[in-house]
């Protein structure tokens, strides 16, 4: 971790959760374009 005068500032969770929320952004959008080239786009507009 980076002292900075006794003070550490909190990038570890900070950089955790953007890394999380890249993997899961990852995810849903991989799983997303596959569901949308198995399904009909009007089958997808009808779930929405």
């Amino acid at each position: 971790m980076l002292k900075l005068d006794g003070f550490v500032p909190p990038l570890a969770p900070l950089i955790g959760a953007a890394a999380a929320a890249a993997g899961a952004v990852t995810l849903l959008g991989l799983v997303g374009t596959r569901r949308v080239l198995r399904t009909p786009p009007l089958a997808v507009l009808r779930r929405g």
